[in-house]
């Protein structure tokens, strides 16, 4: 079985959105897929979904340093750690990073969310484009669409297919998959 865990000591950053995009794709292609909240957050929207013989374990963990991160990350065959293109999250984000890499030697995903087309997300993407540990990004715009999802308690591709949102979220999906050697969802054309 595969795990991903999806990490970041700030709370706020998409953690559980992003966990619950990641099961729903697996969801979509018929993998066997099981997903851990660990955060206890929002009982009623990503509330752990197991099953037997899942091919992959999604591991939503809580917004805050556990004594158990280290061994969550060690563990984990991919680690995605999402982050808001803000100044208050760079300090918890590159603390997240130093433990992860301390810890383990798992691909990482960053996965910036809420990126839009003004100066301080642009400033945090140069920045980012610097660090070395940086080589798997991934941009998930600012999106009604994403509101919606959760407000429907439903995965963003399934609300709005074509729109941005859902393209970034696909493209985290294959990304996080190709690493972790698991399928991914193929490009849907237009209809």
């Amino acid at each position: 079985m595969k795990t991903i865990a999806v990490v970041c000591e700030k709370g706020g950053t998409g953690k559980s959105v992003i966990a619950n995009e990641l099961y729903e794709s697996y969801v979509r292609q018929g993998v066997p897929a099981s997903l851990y909240s660990l955060d206890g957050q929002y009982k009623d929207a990503s509330s752990s979904k197991k099953v037997e013989d899942a091919e992959v374990a999604i591991v939503d963990t809580p917004g805050v340093l556990t004594d158990n991160l280290s061994d969550l990350v060690s563990g984990a065959d991919v680690i995605v750690i999402p982050v808001r293109p803000t100044p208050n999250d760079i300090e918890p984000f590159t603390r997240t990073v130093s433990i992860v890499t301390k810890n383990t030697n798992a691909p990482l995903v960053i996965v910036v969310n809420g990126t839009n087309r003004f100066r301080m997300c642009a400033s945090f993407m140069a920045w980012l484009e610097k660090k070395p540990w940086a080589k798997n990004v991934v941009k998930v715009p600012q999106s009604e669409a994403i509101v919606q999802a959760q407000g429907m308690q439903k995965s963003v591709v399934n609300v709005d297919r074509h729109g941005a949102a859902a393209e970034a979220v696909r493209t985290m999906c294959r990304k996080v998959s190709i690493l972790a050697g698991l399928p991914f969802e193929k490009k849907q054309l237009k209809r």
